[in-house]
């Protein structure tokens, strides 16, 4: 069975900002979930990343995790 690829889009799942690049959904974490990742030097942190967004995979054999994607909410890319 083929799988379609998805494109870049970006939607607003009840208030959660999300975007899908590829396989992968990406869906912002409320704050109160980030978790501490270590220093950063992203150009968007003030020197401290955080796991601070969900990554969703679309194959069910791979694995979600906890990924740094601060300018996700930024808008960019």
């Amino acid at each position: 069975m083929a799988t379609k690829e998805a494109t870049d889009s970006t939607i607003n799942m009840q208030g959660l900002q999300s975007r899908t690049r590829g396989n992968v959904t990406f869906v912002r974490l409320p704050r109160e979930l980030w978790r501490l990742a270590g220093p950063c030097k992203c150009g968007h942190c003030d020197g401290t990343a955080y796991w601070d967004t969900l990554a969703i995979p679309h194959d069910p054999r791979k694995t979600t995790c906890t990924v740094h994607y601060p300018d996700l909410s930024m808008g960019g890319k």
